[in-house]
């Protein structure tokens, strides 16, 4: 799947959108200044085709959640 074309920090970046940080939140996080954030995040968008911010946040929340489609019928 797409989502193994996402370097390291790219996913470290969704991990953080996952858990419903901003920007600056996830910069000061990780370290890094915030326009990087914002490449990561259109980056991101760009791999996994994704056409707006809701879709990240749902992608971002999916990869980091991914027993929960489990069992289901």
């Amino acid at each position: 799947s797409a989502i193994h074309e996402l370097s390291d920090r790219e996913r470290d970046v969704l991990n953080e959108v996952a858990r419903g940080k901003t920007n600056a939140q996830v910069a000061e996080s990780l370290g890094i200044s915030l326009s990087t954030v914002e490449k990561h995040r259109n980056r991101i968008r760009q791999t996994l085709n994704l056409s707006n911010e809701q879709e990240l946040h749902l992608t971002a929340w999916m990869v980091a959640n991914p027993d929960i489609f489990h069992g289901l019928p």
